[in-house]
């Protein structure tokens, strides 16, 4: 249903489809082209801008789950700059590649927060990770974890200054205590 040009859809137009979804929004040439909304047969929904029938530009995906994505959208994937609003409550903002969070980012999950360098959805590479308690880590990150030369801070006063593994002092480094008593770990 809708304005038609040359036999094609053109303009806006309403199109239903149990096998792709329904659509509602603008058309050019007999393709999905401005803005419009896109239910999905799994019942995820899209709002935003296309093109070339498919979404790309800004705009909006829920998920069923009560997952959803603003932000940049490039040949039907969030791709750019967005932000994640997860089922567990926990949120993203920053760079998206593919769908992936992969960039530069804050994730902020059950309290915690991590503000740094992303690869396919896990902290990797440099970032500053604080925890509920207002513990902080800033360092190297690999396979969502301190791993590498970081420093610790406690907030009972102690730091820690040197090589980490999966969330743990591992090699060189040195301590202070919040007396400034200091020694050398290995």
């Amino acid at each position: 249903v809708g304005d038609f040009a040359d036999g094609l859809f053109h303009g806006y137009g309403v199109f239903s489809s149990s096998a792709s979804g329904n659509y509602r929004g603008n058309y050019v040439a007999g393709e999905m082209e401005g803005v419009g909304e896109l239910v999905y047969a799994d019942g995820s929904r899209y709002e935003g801008e296309f093109k070339a029938n498919q979404p790309h530009g800004k705009g909006k995906l829920i998920y069923v789950d009560g997952t959803y994505y603003v932000g940049d959208f490039v040949k039907n994937r969030p791709h750019g700059k967005g932000q994640w609003f997860f089922a567990d409550k926990s949120t993203y903002s920053g760079d998206v590649v593919n769908g992936a969070l992969t960039g530069k980012g804050e994730l902020i999950r059950d309290g915690s927060k991590y503000v740094g360098e992303f690869v396919n959805g896990k902290m990797q590479g440099k970032g500053v990770f604080t925890d509920t308690q207002g513990n902080s880590y800033s360092g190297e990150f690999a396979n969502d974890a301190f791993t590498g030369e970081g420093t610790y801070s406690g907030t009972d006063g102690d730091v820690f200054i040197g090589q980490f593994n999966n969330w743990a002092l591992n090699g060189e480094g040195m301590q202070t205590d919040k007396k400034c008593n200091y020694r050398d770990w290995e």
